[in-house]
């Protein structure tokens, strides 16, 4: 089912594969930095970004004609495009998508609705919950708020909300300033030198724009969400920016066991709601290993990282949209396009339907030539790539045949000349073959007889 999927939908082909090694060249790459949480998490979220971004370029490099690999092409007068009524009229039944292809499209369509009145349900439920908290009152809450400000220089100081709905600190990134949210239960609360560390946790979430970056990972979740590779980069993105902002603790001096001790205080006895602005589902044992073992060094990626990630990002994409044959764009003349009754195929696997069926010169002087029109018709959804024509013998010539990628629906005219034999009542019977990449051969008889010249 699936190569046939893929075969009648060549887009999906180019989204699948294009995806799959965006994601596989990230993965690898964020592997290798996996102690470097910053440099990891920049290079899995524009991997992520890169599987979006590359079948759109794709498709619209497509549009206008331009790939790495010479087009497969007739000349201009060589294609022309046939409108559906005349389709009609030959008798040639209209292309119809199976089904179960429409089926699983609409699966697709609900899916990836379902999943973004999921992400805006998460979303109203964050913000009503902040309409239900209420201000701190504690000084000393507020005060090791600003001091985290402080050591992250973060121009502006957040405020600390209380709230019944949450069970361990989280922070509302989508206000100014933002908003960081503590349960009300005191027994759930860290010791009062512990708060500065962890406030400057929830800080550098909004420091390094995490709720954007999610956000991003989240639509590309739910554009392709039968792709596995995609949840599971953006569970290690959570991980990633959990450990990420880890670093930056650590970087304001705080101690590794102190602030290892403060998280396993914040463990909820019963799960709570919590906001949609960061995912608290990364591992804790991880965690506290990644702290306690953390190398020292800067906690941000680097802007030079970030550059050279994002222009190896750029010329990915550019490179692999570009893997593809050239489409010509040239204004095409349409050929006379013959009136006929019933367009033929000579095998019932392949798309391509010729008229004539048979190319019968009939009697023509012995010795003398005689030329016929030859049609090849696309009536299918595929491109049909058609490499190489080829007459039975010498006595055959087919006129103005290229190499040629004919569009569905398209049609390309042709001629024939054959020669009639030298001896009068002789006839001659042959074949005329067509080529096609990844299709059985079309075979279209010929036969001409030499007759006697009409006396002037």
């Amino acid at each position: 089912m699936i190569p046939e999927i893929l075969d009648q939908e060549p887009w999906l082909r180019d989204l699948l594969w294009q995806s799959s090694l965006c994601l596989g060249v990230a993965g690898l790459v964020a592997f290798g930095f996996r102690r470097q949480p910053a440099r990891a998490h920049t290079a899995l979220w524009l991997g992520m970004l890169g599987a979006v971004v590359t079948p759109v370029l794709t498709a619209w490099f497509r549009s206008r004609g331009w790939g790495w690999m010479a087009p497969l092409d007739a000349t201009p007068d060589g294609r022309a495009a046939l409108p559906v009524d005349l389709l009609r009229k030959a008798g040639v039944p209209e292309f119809r998508q199976p089904w179960w292809i429409l089926g699983l499209q609409l699966v697709w369509v609900a899916v990836s609705g379902w999943l973004v009145i999921r992400a805006l349900r998460s979303v109203f439920l964050g913000r009503s919950l902040l309409g239900r908290a209420r201000r701190s009152r504690e000084t000393t809450l507020q005060r090791a708020a600003a001091q985290a400000a402080r050591d992250l220089e973060l121009p502006s100081e957040p405020t600390v909300w209380e709230s019944d709905a949450v069970a361990c600190p989280n922070i509302w990134c989508w206000s100014q300033p933002p908003r960081i949210l503590i349960p009300e239960d005191p027994q759930r609360l860290p010791r009062a030198n512990r708060w500065r560390a962890v406030f400057c946790h929830e800080l550098a979430h909004y420091k390094r724009r995490d709720h954007w970056t999610s956000l991003v990972a989240d639509l590309a979740v739910c554009l392709m969400p039968w792709h596995p590779g995609m949840w599971w980069v953006r569970r290690w993105l959570s991980r990633l920016s959990e450990q990420a902002a880890d670093r930056w603790v650590l970087s304001t001096g705080e101690s590794r066991v102190g602030f290892a001790e403060a998280l396993l205080g914040l463990v909820p006895e019963t799960p709570k709601a919590t906001l949609a602005a960061v995912s608290k589902g990364s591992g804790l044992a991880a965690r506290v290993r990644s702290i306690l073992e953390a190398p020292a060094g800067a906690p941000q990626a680097g802007f030079r990282w970030r550059a050279a990630m994002g222009a190896a990002l750029l010329l990915a994409t550019t490179s692999l949209a570009l893997a593809q044959r050239r489409v010509p764009l040239r204004p095409v003349v349409s050929a006379p396009v013959p009136d006929v009754g019933v367009w033929e195929i000579t095998d019932p696997s392949c798309p391509l339907r010729v008229y004539p069926t048979t190319l019968d010169f009939g009697a023509v002087p012995a010795g003398m030539t005689k030329t016929m029109a030859l049609w090849l018709l696309n009536p299918s959804s595929q491109q049909v790539s058609l490499s190489e024509a080829r007459a039975g013998c010498g006595c055959t010539t087919i006129h103005g045949f290229q190499p040629t990628l004919l569009e569905p629906g398209g049609a390309l005219p042709l001629e024939v000349t054959m020669e009639a034999p030298s001896a009068v009542g002789e006839t001659r019977d042959r074949w005329v073959t067509f080529t096609l990449e990844g299709l059985p051969k079309v075979r279209v008889p010929v036969s001409i007889s030499a007759g006697v010249a009409d006396s002037e």
